[in-house]
């Protein structure tokens, strides 16, 4: 083999060797922009999983607050179109691929997707609550018989009961469970303020006619005291005073239950952040 011979295998040796290693440099340019996508979108499920966990503790006495933005976030998760945009580029058409399952893209979905299964129901109840809430506003500033504030006080208390009943029986996921139990115990408090507002309501009633009959009483001791039938006058006295003593009786009752109808009332509308006119008897008509 001669010297030119020789130059010339070892120039193209040389060129061989150019070509390779250029090869490979670009080759891992590729890959490794492929990895400075695949990190940064790897970093934002973090963030995103994250904030999963962090919105039960941040709303912990807001359950609407909590639904509300764990369905914002579902609305974010747009990692599996994101991936696939990325794995589908051109210059990536040889790069070894990530998938959905090894980002763990899979498990960050079924994760929000669990949190939500049963969104709908609960805002469902929310919804009915709020209506209750609507209603007792418009009956505080509304002239009502005692006898129709009992019917709709017994409406009220069993539309709160199922309320809550039915929240109870909803299973939901552990980060929506203190927000939840936080719910639960305005709505009791809700029942509280009905059940002593329809207490009071009653109370009323019995006040006023205790005082009915302690009125009619006394006349007939003045009567029987001025015709001097003694037997008929201590009789009717002795009513007198029963209903007198009943009259105190369902005075205090009354009295007590609105005090205790107001810090219940007080309580919830504090808890569930409403904005509404602070408890107050309303004016009642005669039955």
């Amino acid at each position: 083999m001669n010297k030119k011979k020789i130059i010339l295998i070892a120039d193209g040796l040389l060129f061989i060797t150019l070509i390779f290693g250029f090869s490979t440099l670009y080759s891992q340019k590729i890959a490794n922009d492929y990895n400075t996508e695949i990190t940064l979108l790897a970093n934002d499920i973090v963030s995103f999983n994250s904030e999963v966990n962090l919105i039960g503790v941040q709303n912990t006495n807001d359950l609407k607050t909590a639904l509300s933005n764990y369905q914002s976030l579902k609305e974010k998760n747009d990692f599996a179109k994101r991936l696939n945009d990325i794995n589908y580029k051109l210059k990536y058409a040889k790069v070894v691929k990530k998938s959905v399952e090894m980002l763990g893209i899979d498990t960050t979905t079924a994760n929000i997707e669990n949190i939500l299964k049963d969104s709908d129901k609960l805002l469902m109840h929310i919804q009915k609550s709020d209506s209750i809430d609507s209603e007792i506003l418009i009956m505080q500033g509304s002239v009502n018989t005692i006898g129709q504030i009992e019917t709709k006080m017994k409406e009220f208390i069993e539309r709160n009961d199922k309320i809550k009943n039915d929240i109870l029986a909803i299973s939901v996921d552990k980060r929506l469970q203190e927000p939840l139990n936080y719910y639960v115990k305005a709505l009791i408090f809700r029942g509280k303020y009905l059940e002593e507002i329809r207490q009071a309501n009653i109370s009323e009633y019995n006040y006023k006619i205790a005082v009915e009959q302690f009125g009619y009483y006394v006349n007939l001791v003045k009567m029987y005291n001025a015709i001097g039938y003694s037997d008929m006058f201590l009789e009717a006295l002795d009513k007198a005073n029963y209903y007198k003593e009943e009259c105190k009786k369902y005075k205090d009752l009354w009295e007590i239950h609105e005090v205790e109808a107001y810090k219940a009332f007080t309580n919830y509308i504090i808890m569930m952040k409403i904005e509404i006119p602070k408890a107050e008897k309303s004016e009642k008509e005669e039955v």
